[in-house]
Order: C-alpha cells, then structure tokens, then sequence
C-alpha cells in the first residue's frame, strides 16, 4: 500500500466523520423535536398508541445517535492507528532489508483497506437507511399535524424500521469487531517490525566483531613478518660466521709451518678445552634439572586445564539450569565464549611448551633424533587439532538436536497462543451476550415501572439479577486481565526461545570460526616444516663443505709428517748429536701424533657443542617469542577487562534509570489507588443513586398521572370568575386549585434536578472506567520479579569478574615467575661458562705434570701457531648470548599493570 492510497483514506475516513457530525447534530435536533411533539400528544387519550410508537422511535433514533457516536470514537481511533501504521510502514521501508516481512506487511495493509472499504459501504448503507427513517419520521410528523391516526400498514412499516435499526446496530457490533481484529493485525505487524530491528542490530554487532577479529590477525600477520625479518637477519650472521670459518682455514694452511712452536700453546688451550669441556657436561646437567622443572610445570599446566575444563562443564550446566537469565545477556555469554576460547588457546600453547620442552630432551642426544622428535610433535598435534575438530563437530551435532528440540517448544507455545486467542474471543463474545442481556433487563426494569402498584417486588428482583450480572463481569473483567497475563507469560516465553536460537546460531559460528582457525594453524606448522627441512638442508651443505676442509687439513698432516721424517734421516747422519736428544724427539712425535688425533676429536667435538649451543639459543629465543605471546594475551585480558567494566557502568546506569522509572511508577500506583478508593467511596453511593431515581421515577409516574386528571380538568376549562367564587363558597376546592399550581412548579424543578443527577452519573462512571484501564495498564507483581532476577544476574556477573581479577592476577604471577626463571637460566649458563674454563685450565695443567686426565669429551681444533688466551675464549661464547639477548630484549608491555 502507497503513502498516496493511505492520504486518500485518511481524508476519506476524516470526511465521513464530519458527515457523521452534521448527522449527529441533525439526529439532536430531531430529539428535541419529537420531545416537544410527545409533551403535546401527552393529554390527547385517542393518541396513545401513536405515542407509544413514536415513544419507540425517538429511542431508536437516540440508539442511532450514540452508535454514530461510538463509530465516530473508533474511526477515531482507527485513523490514529492508521497514521501509526504509515509511520511504522515508512520506518520498515527505511531498513528495506527484509523483502518478506514487507510483503506480508503490504498484504496485510491491503487486507486492511478492503475491510475499511467493506465499512465505508456498510457506513453508506447505513446512511441510507436513516435517511429513509428521517422520511418516515417527517411523514409521521405530518399525520400527526393533520391528527389522523395510524394505520396498520403504517405500524407494519414502523416496526419493519425498528427491525431494520437493530440489523444496522447488529451490522455495527460485527464492523467494531473487525475493526478490534484489524488492530490485533496492526500490532502483530509493529511486532515483526521490532523483531526485524532486534535482527539488524544483532548484523551490526556480529560485523562490528569481525571488524575486531580482523585487526587481531593483521596484528597477528606483524608479529610474523617481524619475526621472519629476525630469521633473515640471523641468516646473514650465520653467512658472516661462515666467511669468517673460510678465512680461518685460509689461515690454518699457512700455520702449518710452525707446528713445533705451538706445541705449548696446544698444551694450554687442552687446559682451557678441558675446562670447557667439564662446563659442558654441567650445562647438559642444568639443561636436564630444566627439562624436569619444564615437565613439572607442564604437569601443573595440565592439571590446571582439567580444573579449567571441569569448571567449564560446570558453567555449561549451570548454563543450562539458568536458560531464563541469559536471554536477555547475549553479549555477556559471548564474552564467556571469548574467554573459553582464550583458556583453550592457553592450553594449546601449554601442549605446544611441553613438545618444545621434549624436543629440547631429545636434541641433547643427537641432531638426527631431534629431527624425528620434531616431526612426531607435529603428527602429535595434528592428531589433537583432529580430535578437537572431532570434539567440535560432537558439540555441533548437539547443538543442533536442542535447536530441534527449541523448535518443538516453540511450535507448542504457538498453538498454545492459538488457543488462548480463540479463548479470548469466546470471552469478548461471551460480554458482548452479557451486554445485550443487561440491556434487556433494562428495558424490562423500564417496563415493570409502568405497572408500579403490582409488580415492584419483581422489579426489585430484577434489579438484583442486575448487580449479580455486574458482579459475573467484573469477574469475567477479571478472567480476561488473567488470560491477557498468560498471554503475555507466553510471548516472553517465545521470544526467550527465539534469543536462544540466536545463540545457539552465534556459538555454532563460533565454532566453525575455530576450525578456520585450526586449518589455519595446521597450514602453518606445515611452512614451518618446509622451513625447517631447507635449514637442514642448508646444515648438511655446512658439514659438507667442513669435511672437504678436514680432508685438505689430513693432506698438510701427511705433508708435516714426510717433512719429519727427512729431519730424522738427517739426524741420524748427525753422529755428533746426542742419542738421548734423538729418543726425546721420537718420543716427542709420538706424543704430537696422538696430539693431532686429539685435535681432531676436539675439532668435531666443538662442532657438536657449537650445533648444541645454537639449539639453546633458540630455545631462549622460542621462551622469549613465548613471553611475547603471553603479554599479548594479558594485553587482551586488560582490554576485555574495560570492555567488561564499561558494560557493568552501562548496566548500573540504566538499572538506575530504571529504578527511577520503578519510583515514578510507585508513586504513580499509590496516586492512582487513592483516586480509586476515592472513586470506589463515590461508587459506593451509585446503587443507592440509583434507587433514589427508580422512587422518584415512581412518584413521577404518580405525579404525571395527577397531572393528567388535572388535564382533563382543564379540557373543560373553568372561569377565574368561578374560583374567586370558589374562594367564598369552597375555600378547601379553591386551596386544593393552589396546591396544584405549586405541585406543577415543584414538578418542573424536580425534574431539572433529575436531569442534572443524571449527568453527574455518567461523568462518574466514565471517571471510574477510566481508573480502570489506568489500574489494568500499572505494572503488577511480574515487575517486581523482574526486579530480582535483574539483581541475581548482577550479582553474578560481579563474582564472575572477580573470578577474572583473580586469573589476572595468577597469569601475572605466571608471566614474573617466567621471567624469574629466564634470569636464573642466563645465571646458569653464566656459571656453566666459568667453570668449564675452569675444568679446562685444571686438565691442561694435569696433562703438563703428566697425571691421567679425566674421561672428558675431546677438545675442539686450534689452528697451529694461534695462542688463544683464557680471556679471549670465554668472551666469544658470551658475546654471542648478549648480541642475542640485544637483539630481542622482552618487551613487557607497560600497559599491563594492575589497576
């Protein structure tokens, strides 16, 4: 339906309405007409049947006029509800998201017009009919005035008027009818247009989380290509200490000439290899006392998550059991969600600290281990991803059968409402039938008026039969406002089960967000994978060109040999040395071949430690990348925190506002209970009110018939001439003349006076039924209900922050004791240094007093003719730890401080 069509009715509706207003106007005029027309006919005997017809007529008429009246009140009432349904129709086409929800609305307006244009015709009908009676009425007039009587065709024609005019009063109730049925359609769709809004604010916030979610993985995608920036720089170090190596071989081919003076320097570095060798063996002490302490903590982790997966299976039961307090705090739940999903992320990184703490055991043992190690870890978290997926799609299939379930109810609720709908229209028909029927006891109590010396008992009777049928509606008034209550219990039931699917819906997106996520990660261990197989790739080429170095190293060793030989040919032509001179070199070279075999040994053996060193510096940097991690997440707890404490101040405002809205109504309560004992005290004097006017009805009655003997009386007029007379010769005639006049003077104010009583009635029974509706609109009990669930949801809210507070507070103490532990672990490895220097220096010193060194790992290679002193080969070790700890110092964001 247009704006265009509703214009046209509204101005057809509003010209009607002052078509009903001259005919209103006409109808009260025509009233006072036939009052003066039946004072006159009251004398004339031969008139009486006429009066009496006529006396039925002008009801009619006066029914007429107030059913116009009441039509008028409702077309009223009808054209407001048709402006609101424009504007309600204007603000549906400003969303213009829902077609179908458009559609029906527009067939139901269509619907809406045919039926006011069913009414319109029945209206012009009507309109009709009264004209024709308004004819009828003026040809009656006009017999009157030629003071014929009537005839039986003309009484047939009266009554054939009479029967048409309770048709159109009948034809009326059925139209109002419709028009209450036209309401209820009205609201229905005002409804549908409010769920319609709730849908799309519901769009806006699950875009607005998107929104967030998307910059959480660009921030994400940072922290990764920072890292990556990392992992190239480290590259080009490791280039820069492979040309380094190169010009150290370089090196070590020209030192090969001076092997006889470094024969010393060998003994000391041996020292100073045996010290490192013995701090060494007391790293791989410390690095397994850390792997226990990492498989104890791993333990405890584990344990917590249990403790957090049972409190979890708590809370959804706990969940399930409070159904009805979560409907109207869907965004508190999806923060339980948000939580839920962070505690699981924890609990992942848990898995993932106890596979690093594994690896790091098994690469202790050897390179090729760690390999495998680390490819097992993976299959081993692929099979968990697979078993929570299985676990997700366990949970979905759940799910979905309480959705089903959630159907099933809301298909009761709806034939539920059905029938309580139809209940409600037997009802309204069952006080439309209670109506008629006091109104027929009323014209009977009208009828057993006239005959007042015989039957005033039965119209007592009657008159009690009346108050016991106000007393059944009041009770039925009563019933009504229980059924309305029900329906309303009902409606909050439905729309408790619609925001239940809502988040059912939202938990299921949820869900299959998380398996997104899972694949994701699962692509990415995959990168990770190839990463780690080109670094082994790029090792092996590293070891490769190592070897080829060794085998150049074993040529100028078999060179230095051939070369000592040709020295002991020619000494031994030299007779004049000293043959003990010779034996001390022989022994000499022995000792320098056993000598190389150690360098050798040493040389592979430093490799080794090299290759173990640089898995502990990665392993420092994964606990530092982990540290990062572990900020980040109590950044995110920190802002969910102020999310969370902005909501509760948003919730505490608008339960403020609501008690002051409470208050208001309170007062508004207590106002309106007093106005209705004040108006239940006046009604309390209707009955009595109302009795009064039946005695003075009576005594009218009395009185008219006087009147009337007086009349007659006065068709046979008397001279004034004879009263004066009358005054002389019968004083009590002439007394009896007076009190007549006096009598006619107190008739006339009596019944002004009932004419004003009559008012005062009427206003006071519209003051009490419009008290009435005030009382039926107040809030009752359920209000106050609401009151104290609103107050149990907050109290629960605040216990689960306090919770939150205190989790805080543990991942804080977590994250120190983190820290705590890294400090002890550089500490350690500080020690370990020195006092495998130490080690060193005590084994150089045995081997030079000639004592049987210890079973200690061989030294690493030295090249010929380099002296490195102590200082010297402790401080590369420890610049490498400080370059990297300069490069990723632990940035602990300052924000995260408790408040």
């Amino acid at each position: 339906m247009s704006k265009g069509s509703i214009a046209d009715y509204q101005a057809l509706i509003t010209a009607k309405l002052e078509q009903l207003d001259q005919w209103t106007a006409r109808a009260a005029e025509q009233e006072k007409m036939g009052q003066a027309i039946l004072d006159e006919i009251e004398d004339d005997d031969n008139l009486e049947k006429f009066r009496t017809e006529y006396a039925k007529l002008l009801k009619v008429i006066k029914r007429s006029s107030k059913n116009a009246m009441k039509l008028k009140a409702k077309s009223e009432d009808v054209v407001k509800e048709i402006t609101i349904v424009e504007q309600q129709a204007v603000d549906s086409s400003k969303l213009g998201q829902d077609a179908q929800t458009l559609k029906t609305l527009k067939n139901q307006i269509i619907r809406a017009e045919a039926l006011l244009e069913s009414s319109n015709k029945r209206e012009e009908l009507a309109r009709m009919e009264i004209r024709q009676l308004r004819q009828d009425i003026a040809n009656l007039n006009s017999t009157i005035k030629q003071g014929v009587g009537l005839s039986a065709a003309q009484e047939r024609v009266i009554n054939d008027l009479i029967a048409a005019k309770e048709q159109y009063t009948k034809d009326l109730e059925n139209e109002l009818e419709r028009i209450v049925s036209l309401r209820n359609g009205l609201t229905t769709i005002s409804e549908r247009i409010d769920t319609a809004e709730v849908e799309r604010k519901n769009i806006d916030k699950e875009i607005y989380l998107l929104k967030d979610k998307n910059t959480q993985k660009k921030l994400e995608i940072d922290m990764e290509m920072k890292n990556k920036e990392r992992m190239e720089r480290d590259l080009r170090e490791l280039r820069v200490v492979v040309t380094i190596k190169s010009q150290e071989a370089i090196s070590k081919q020209t030192a090969v000439n001076r092997a006889t003076e470094e024969i010393a320097n060998i003994e000391n570095q041996i020292k100073t290899q045996k010290n490192m060798i013995e701090k060494l063996i007391r790293d791989q002490e410390s690095l397994g006392s850390r792997t226990v302490k990492l498989q104890q903590d791993y333990d405890e982790q584990m344990i917590l998550t249990r403790e957090l997966l049972a409190e979890n299976e708590i809370t959804n039961s706990e969940l399930k059991m409070k159904e009805r307090e979560l409907h109207n705090h869907k965004s508190e739940v999806k923060k339980v969600m948000r939580i839920k999903d962070g505690l699981v992320k924890k609990i992942r990184n848990l898995e993932e600290q106890k596979m690093q703490a594994e690896i790091e055991r098994k690469v202790h043992r050897s390179t090729n281990d760690e390999m495998v190690a680390k490819i097992e870890a993976l299959k081993r978290q692929v099979d968990v991803i697979k078993k929570n997926i299985d676990d997700l799609a366990r949970e979905k299939d759940i799910l979905e059968s309480s959705l089903k379930k959630t159907r099933n109810e809301t298909t009761k609720i709806e034939s539920m409402l059905q029938l309580q709908k139809q209940q409600k229209a037997t009802i309204e028909l069952e006080n439309a039938r209670i109506l008629k029927d006091i109104a027929e006891n009323k014209k009977l109590q009208k009828q057993l008026a006239d005959e007042r010396d015989a039957y005033i008992e039965e119209a007592n009777k009657h008159s009690n039969q009346a108050i016991a049928i106000i007393a059944e509606m009041k009770e039925k008034e009563m019933k009504i406002f229980d059924y309305k209550r029900q329906t309303f219990q009902a409606e909050n039931k439905l729309k408790y089960q619609q925001n239940l699917y809502e988040a059912i819906q939202s938990d299921r997106k949820l869900h299959s967000k998380q398996l997104v996520e899972s694949q994701t990660e699962i692509n990415e261990m995959k990168r990770r994978l190839k990463i780690m197989n080109f670094q082994i790739n790029g090792f092996k080429e590293d070891v490769n060109s190592k070897e080829a170095m060794l085998v150049k190293e074993n040529a100028d060793y078999v060179k230095l040999a051939k070369d000592s030989e040709l020295i002991s040919e020619e000494i031994k032509t030299l007779k004049g040395q000293n043959e003990l001179a010779m034996a001390y070199i022989k022994s000499q070279m022995v000792e320098e071949f056993k000598l190389d075999q150690f360098v050798k040994e040493a040389d592979v053996e430093r490799t080794r430690q090299q290759t173990a060193l640089n898995l502990i510096v990665a392993e420092r940097d994964n606990l530092s990348s982990q540290l990062l991690r572990r900020n980040q997440e109590l950044t995110e707890v920190y802002d969910q925190m102020k999310t969370q404490s902005l909501n509760l101040l948003r919730g505490e405002i608008e339960y403020n506002e609501k008690m002051k809205t409470i208050r208001k109504l309170r007062k508004e309560i207590v106002a309106n209970k007093i106005l209705v004992a004040d108006m239940s005290d006046e009604t309390a004097a209707i009955p009595q009110m109302k009795r009064q006017i039946i005695q003075l009805q009576n005594a009218i009655i009395t009185e008219e018939k006087k009147i009337k003997a007086l009349e007659e009386e006065l068709e046979n007029p008397i001279n004034v001439h004879r009263w004066r007379k009358l005054e002389g010769s019968q004083p009590q005639a002439y007394n009896l003349i007076l009190l007549q006049h006096t009598l006619q003077k107190k008739l006339i104010v009596m019944n002004k006076e009932l004419a004003q009583k009559d008012q005062a009635i009427e206003v006071k029974e519209k003051l009490y039924l419009h008290l009435k509706t005030i009382l039926a609109k107040q809030a009752g009990p359920e209000a106050a209900q609401q009151y104290a669930e609103f107050m149990k949801i907050l109290k629960d809210k605040k216990k689960q922050l306090r919770h939150m507070d205190t989790e805080l507070n543990m991942y804080k103490s977590q994250v120190e004791e983190y820290k705590y532990t890294i400090s002890q672990l550089d500490a350690g490895l500080r020690d370990c240094k020195k006092k495998f220097l130490k080690m060193y220096k005590e084994r150089v010193e045995e081997m030079k007093t000639g004592a049987e060194p210890k079973d200690l790992p061989p030294l690493p290679s030295v090249p010929f003719g380099e002296v490195i002193p102590e200082e010297e080969e402790e401080e590369p070790i420890e610049e490498e730890f400080d370059n990297r700890e300069e490069q990723e110092p632990e940035q602990v964001p300052e924000n995260i401080q408790p408040e």
